[in-house]
């Protein structure tokens, strides 16, 4: 199986699964997960098997040794399949584990209906990190409703937990914020850029003008969808930098509102950002207001990355604003104006979340650590702060996945390999960290990230080896996970995925 379980004991004989097939769930709690695994079985069987009191498929919460809520035990024998958890989110992961246990074959659509068989085995099985993410920039390039739907289906296949979606940057806003519609009439609209422009390459265009926003309901439904499936989808809205397409739509936000900027059709780090007054934070929390009302997650991502501040040292009214508000210099206005941002998602009921450079924020805000070799992680939890690991070293899989004849990415490479030596609760990060990690999160942005077979390519199979080495503390060995790998890759080529496919090396 992939991610490894954490215990698995092989038995005599197999479990027939066919169109006899029934579910039995005779506790209101366990219904939703007896739904989703007749969704998924449908597939297989060519029709859902029926959910009962009783039944050969047996969905049960009680105890399993654990305490761990996504803990589960998978028991097959000839005659029944049991699945128990503490809670229903331990149901939901042993369900895919199931889903792991069949044929390859019995994933594809219309795969027709027969019968499948399942070898006897008892799995006992629990995650070792809470927080298991995948962060997709939908700003660079927007993805639509489907193609969200079907990434969180994907996700929960390999025990992931956590849906991480980058809804707004220079070059897009995606979210539709009531009170400042033009937020969506003009900061979803990106023209195209052109050859010579900082990020087109010679000889090349960005193609036609690119948008794409998502409605109330769009979100809505994808929340809903992956609740069912035991993932948590938390939005980010970034600031007080990456927001030209904010400015763009209301220029008042801005330092100089003229010339009115356009929605960035370049790539890079941008020199623009925020007028760190009152209003404008006030506008930002209008903006999270709105936003806490569409996503039920209990963590709001406030962005905070990649603010160089030359611009407002060169403002006399911001310099101004930095010495009345007691602060030594105008580049403590950004910790001015997250922490107010900060206060305002906890004053609400919910959990800040920011990029390593909130690292100074107030205690309790979680830390995204994405810079490598600066000790920021280990500074944040000694600070107070709940970390997540994201190294973009290890688990940013927008680059290059070798040192050539990839298609255009982000400068650096990423093997698979590098990808699975990543490892959350030891090396770099220190003993004394392992109590504050939340958890650890892979990272797709999509300046080269337009469609969906760019989006699997550059995912899978590096989504595999994060995903092992977040669930599952006791895999480390590279050889053995690449041998599961492969049977793991037929899977993922029958529900459809463009992986990228492995290198004569990685193949063994």
């Amino acid at each position: 199986m992939l991610p490894l379980v954490t215990s698995i004991t092989e038995n005599s004989g197999y479990f027939l699964l066919g169109t006899h097939t029934a579910i039995g769930a005779d506790d209101p709690a366990t219904q939703p997960a007896a739904r989703l695994l007749a969704s998924y079985l449908e597939i297989a069987l060519g029709s859902a098997p029926p959910i009962r009191d009783a039944g050969s498929i047996v969905l049960e919460l009680g105890t399993t040794g654990s305490e761990n809520p996504e803990a589960y035990r998978l028991t097959v024998v000839p005659d029944r399949v049991t699945l128990r958890a503490p809670r229903p989110d331990g149901l939901l992961r042993g369900i895919q584990s199931l889903r792991h246990m069949l044929p390859a074959e019995a994933l594809r659509p219309a795969s027709g209906s027969r019968d499948w068989k399942l070898s006897a085995v008892d799995v006992t099985d629990e995650p070792d990190l809470a927080w298991r993410g995948v962060m997709l920039d939908v700003a660079r390039h927007f993805f639509g409703k489907a193609e969200i739907l079907r990434l969180i289906d994907l996700i929960a296949f390999h025990q992931l937990n956590v849906l991480h979606l980058h809804l707004t940057d220079d070059q897009g806003w995606r979210v539709p914020i009531d009170p400042y519609p033009r937020l969506i009439e003009v900061g979803s609209v990106r023209r195209a850029a052109h050859e010579g422009e900082p990020g087109i390459p010679p000889g090349r265009a960005s193609g036609p003008a690119h948008r794409g926003a998502y409605s109330h309901a769009d979100l809505a439904e994808i929340v809903a969808f992956a609740a069912e499936r035991g993932i948590l989808v938390v939005p980010e809205i970034d600031m007080p930098g990456h927001v030209q397409a904010a400015v763009a739509a209301y220029p008042e936000l801005g330092i100089d509102p003229a010339p009115v900027p356009e929605v960035w059709p370049r790539w890079g780090i941008n020199d623009l950002l925020l007028n760190p007054t009152d209003t404008v934070a006030e506008f930002f929390e209008n903006v999270l207001a709105e936003l806490m009302r569409i996503f039920p997650s209990p963590y709001i991502h406030i962005g905070g990355d990649e603010c160089p501040t030359d611009r407002w040292a060169q403002d006399p009214q911001i310099v101004a604003r930095a010495a009345a508000l007691g602060l030594a210099d105008v580049s403590r206005l950004h910790g001015w104006f997250m922490g107010r941002m900060a206060r305002f998602v906890k004053a609400r009921g919910r959990i800040p979340v920011g990029w390593d450079e909130l690292a100074g924020a107030d205690p309790g805000t979680v830390v995204m650590a994405w810079n490598t070799g600066a000790g920021i992680a280990v500074r944040a939890a000694e600070a107070g702060h709940p970390v997540v690991l994201a190294p973009s070293d290890r688990v940013y899989f927008d680059l290059y996945q070798s040192p050539s004849g990839e298609p255009r990415a982000q400068k650096g490479v990423i093997t698979l390999a590098d990808a699975y030596s990543f490892d959350p609760r030891a090396g770099r990060w220190g003993a004394d960290l392992q109590g504050s990690v939340l958890g650890a999160q892979c990272q797709l942005w999509t300046e080269y990230v337009s469609d969906r077979d760019q989006l699997d390519y550059m995912l899978f199979p590096r989504l595999c080896a994060f995903a092992e080495r977040a669930w599952s503390g006791g895999a480390t060995d590279f050889n053995a996970f690449q041998t599961r790998l492969l049977s793991h890759l037929e899977r993922l080529e029958a529900l459809g995925v463009a992986f990228r496919p492995l290198d004569a090396a990685e193949s063994r």
